[in-house]
């Protein structure tokens, strides 16, 4: 899954962002010199199944994007103050993604879902995950 479109729209939209890429990004970089607050995208899962339809083929396809954010602050080593910096990022993401649609001739509005603590370590960054659903339509006319 190609998630280009939803890096740009982070890229436009999640101005308090100071990195963000997509996996292959966030496995090269540097812990030391990642700039944060950070945030890449991720495929999670598709999923597609067939339509009824009167002709042609049809498929509604689901798809599930998680959206990692790295947030630190480096005053509390318990992490309370990370998850205060996480929040307005948060935010700003899901103001971002939550209803807008990729390609309205295709598609219905992105959808958030749940979202969890991937981890807290020692050098107290904080790693949090939301993810997103999708669904698009695909169709071919058989020959």
């Amino acid at each position: 899954m190609d998630l280009k479109f939803v890096i740009e729209r982070l890229k436009a939209q999640a101005g308090a962002l100071k990195t963000i890429g997509g996996a292959a990004d966030m496995e090269s970089a540097r812990p030391s010199a990642l700039l944060i607050p950070a945030a890449f995208v991720f495929p999670v899962a598709d999923n597609s199944a067939v339509q009824p339809h009167t002709g042609g083929y049809d498929e509604v396809d689901q798809w599930e994007f998680g959206v990692v954010l790295i947030t630190a602050n480096l005053r509390d080593p318990r992490g309370a103050a990370a998850l205060t910096t996480l929040a307005p990022v948060r935010a700003q993401v899901r103001a971002a993604l939550s209803g807008w649609v990729p390609d309205a001739t295709t598609g219905e509005p992105v959808r958030k879902g749940r979202g969890q603590l991937l981890r807290f370590d020692g050098d107290n960054r904080l790693c949090w995950i939301d993810h997103f659903h999708w669904k698009s339509f695909y169709t071919r006319s058989t020959p």
